[in-house]
């Protein structure tokens, strides 16, 4: 099926730009990626980080029903 630029953006945010996709261990890689916002953040008073962290979860929020209605997969919520 054809991707609109919203679910194309939505499942490039959710994956971390693709990260998600490596076949070994996608959540250190996904993780790591936070690295340099921490960094950033750790630079600037607390309640910019505080809005970006809430931003972050909102954006979040965002990607994953895009990608779920367009996957047509709920996350099964499984641990590893």
């Amino acid at each position: 099926p054809k991707i609109s630029y919203q679910e194309l953006l939505a499942y490039c945010l959710a994956s971390v730009f693709g990260m998600d996709f490596i076949s070994k261990a996608p959540g250190t890689f996904g993780s790591t990626a936070a690295i340099p916002l921490a960094w950033i953040l750790s630079k600037h008073h607390w309640s910019l980080g505080l809005v970006i962290c809430v931003l972050v979860f909102l954006v979040g929020i965002w990607t994953a029903w895009i990608v779920e209605k367009h996957s047509g997969k709920k996350d099964d919520q499984r641990r590893c």
